[in-house]
């Protein structure tokens, strides 16, 4: 994702939240789709544990693509707290916060 359409996505998107995590997302004004995943310092101090979240949300997203029925561009801010969750545990997460932007069914 680029960082225009980051900006754009930051100021004009509409938030979902959970408790591990939050979404940001808006209507892909072409049909691409475009996703992001942030860890932001607070989550780990180390950028390696980071990384590894990052990592671990990318792969999740792969899984998912396939169900997402519209395109959208999307940005997903992993919570404090969200660094002791099982891959399966974030995967669940990440499509609940799909099915309530309506991307998926």
């Amino acid at each position: 994702m680029t960082r225009p359409l980051f900006r754009a996505l930051i100021k004009n998107g509409r938030s979902f939240n959970a408790t591990n995590l939050s979404l940001k997302t808006y209507k892909a004004p072409d049909s691409s789709l475009a996703f992001s995943v942030v860890v932001p310092k607070s989550v780990s101090r180390k950028a390696s544990h980071r990384n590894t979240l990052k990592r671990r949300g990318y792969h999740a997203i792969k899984e998912i693509i396939p169900e997402i029925t519209s395109p959208h561009h999307s940005v997903f801010f992993l919570k404090r707290g969200s660094e002791t969750l099982l891959f399966q545990e974030l995967k669940r997460d990440i499509s609940s916060l799909l099915r309530k932007a309506k991307q998926i069914r």
